[in-house]
């Protein structure tokens, strides 16, 4: 028990005396980050937009403190070891962090991040879905047509079009599913196109859009034709 407690005692010893000081145990030397974390003036862009990102954080140790910045696109523009940077968005639209690391001659703060909403000048991509291209429909029948818009931003609108018409425009928000139903009128016999057009967030995107044709017969179910 006795060569127990010494040896316990000689590894206390020799971790204390392993810090520059018994104080630091007790008062850690890394920089403090304000409650504010890591700030942007904006955090949704266009792409190629430039941001300011700072960080505010004090030094409990005399001495200088050093910045690493890092992120996963785009480019810092020099000086990029300071407080405060400016970061260039790339040309693709996305989610993207940037991070810093703030340390001392003794330690480091934990990193601290920020994401940043670059939105794409991508057109969306648009599927329509239904009605399969080429299908044969009747006078005054209802055509139910289902599009799927998808955008890494997400969908502002998407628009249905018949013959280059506007026939219905819906309000978007994420990827998904459309749905528009058409009630097939005269004008409409014989070879009929349908199209949809989907806008992305970012409005001076262009759109994207897709179409199929189908073929309208002059029966109206139920009646002779005549």
């Amino acid at each position: 028990m006795q060569k127990y407690i010494i040896r316990l005692f000689v590894f206390f010893l020799l971790f204390v005396f392993s810090c520059d000081s018994v104080s630091d145990l007790f008062n850690p030397k890394n920089p403090r980050i304000s409650d504010n974390g890591l700030m942007v003036s904006a955090d949704r862009i266009s792409p190629l937009d430039t941001v300011n990102a700072w960080i505010s954080a004090t030094n409990p140790i005399a001495g200088p403190m050093y910045y690493h910045w890092s992120v996963n696109g785009g480019r810092y523009l020099e000086p990029a070891n300071k407080d405060t940077v400016r970061w260039a968005a790339p040309i693709k639209g996305g989610l993207y962090e940037l991070k810093v690391v703030v340390s001392n001659d003794k330690a480091s703060a934990p990193e601290a991040k920020r994401q940043v909403n670059v939105i794409s000048s991508e057109a969306p991509v648009v599927d329509i879905r239904e009605p399969p291209a080429d299908s044969y429909f009747v006078l005054a029948q209802q055509v139910r047509v289902k599009a799927h818009a998808e955008h890494e931003n997400g969908i502002s609108s998407v628009s249905f079009f018949v013959q280059d018409s506007l026939i219905s425009k819906q309000d978007g928000n994420n990827s998904g599913d459309y749905y528009f139903t058409l009630t097939l009128q005269p004008a409409m016999v014989g070879q009929t196109t349908l199209t949809v057009q989907a806008r992305s967030v970012n409005q001076n995107a262009p759109a994207g859009s897709d179409q199929v044709t189908i073929k309208v017969g002059g029966i109206i179910p139920g009646k002779n034709g005549n």
